[in-house]
């Protein structure tokens, strides 16, 4: 049928072409009725073509799903995507798709599911998760399964069940304070990302690079202080033997928890201290960590008023600044320009310069 119609269209159209010659070289020829029926022809081929031809996305109209393989290879329902429609085409990105981060291994995220979310962020994304690492969350459930078998210690199905009250006692006091550090970071982590890619988005503007370093250690960040919480309490006498994580030990056997990052972020250099008395025009009154070389350039420019303008700012004292505020469950938004008040320095050994 459909070539039938092809056919009958070419045909019209030589007709009507050769009727239209015919007529240019003899105007008093009678070659109108002709040369209208021909041209008719041509529309009604095509509304007989649409009649006998089911459209591609049949069945879609009325709600109804796609048969398995689709309909002239359109793919049915199971080779679509999971996430479809038009805000899920690239380029476009829904208020409520949120763009994750995941993570490599137990303590890095994922560099290219950082740079997909800021590259998002740039397409005017406002909404990130995290996807914490499966050791992760099993450091923190582990710690809620043993806060709750201390507290039913007088039990005989409690794996605390006749050891030293006063050793459970002091577990659970441990347990609960990680916890209560644990929670506002996996409440609030991921809401930090908007604020943080927003505050830097004036200053570093187009400089992705940028953006990318800083949400990559903020999640590290947040990361390892939601890990190092949870196994703190397991250094308990009761517990370590059985389930405290051996590859860990270093963290808690440094005498500054802080000075472990020279290890986390892959420097060679001693760890240093500064106190900010304010950070891009807002007070902060905090000590803020980072290598030493870089500390102590950006006491020297803050001495001068200069901004601090070397790597210091945007690898570690921005992500520490952001996890600050997750901790503190804080809504705002710095407005980072590299401008920052150093009013104390501490060396590796804690002594103020």
């Amino acid at each position: 049928m459909q070539r039938f119609l092809m056919v009958t269209e070419i045909l019209a159209m030589l007709v009507t072409l050769v009727l239209a010659i015919v007529w240019y070289r003899d105007p008093g020829g009678n070659y109108e009725p002709l040369t209208i029926l021909a041209g008719l022809t041509i529309p009604v081929a095509e509304f007989l073509r649409r009649r006998t031809t089911a459209p591609v996305d049949a069945g879609l109209e009325d709600g109804s799903p796609l048969k398995a393989g689709g309909t002239r290879g359109v793919a049915g329902p199971s080779e679509l995507p999971e996430a479809g429609g038009e805000d899920d085409a690239p380029g476009r990105h829904s208020a409520t798709s949120a763009h994750e981060i995941r993570f490599l291994d137990a303590l890095h995220p994922d560099p290219v599911s950082v740079k997909l979310a800021v590259h998002a962020f740039t397409e005017a994304a406002t909404t990130f998760s995290i996807e914490w690492p499966a050791e992760t969350r099993t450091h923190v459930t582990r710690l809620e399964s043993l806060l709750a078998a201390a507290a039913s210690h007088h039990l005989a199905s409690s794996r605390f069940h006749g050891t030293d009250a006063r050793e459970v006692s002091d577990f659970v006091e441990r347990a609960r304070s990680a916890l209560l550090g644990i929670e506002p970071i996996l409440n609030h982590a991921a809401s930090r990302i908007l604020p943080l890619l927003r505050g830097m988005d004036g200053y570093w503007r187009g400089l992705t690079q940028c953006h990318e370093t800083s949400l990559t250690n903020y999640v590290t960040l947040a990361n390892f202080e939601v890990v190092s919480l949870a196994i703190e309490p397991l250094q308990s006498r009761l517990l370590y033997d059985d389930l405290f994580p051996r590859q860990y030990e270093p963290w808690f056997a440094v005498r500054r928890r802080y000075d472990y990052m020279a290890t986390l972020f892959g420097f060679d250099e001693p760890v240093y201290g500064a106190r900010l008395y304010d950070l891009c025009g807002e007070y902060v009154g905090q000590w803020f960590w980072g290598p030493q070389s870089q500390i102590l350039e950006a006491d020297r420019l803050s001495a001068k008023r200069r901004p601090i303008t070397n790597p210091w700012f945007v690898k570690y004292l921005i992500p520490q600044n952001e996890l600050r505020l997750a901790q503190a469950g804080s809504e705002s938004t710095f407005r980072y320009d590299e401008r920052a008040t150093v009013n104390k320095v501490r060396d590796a050994e804690g002594v103020k310069r």
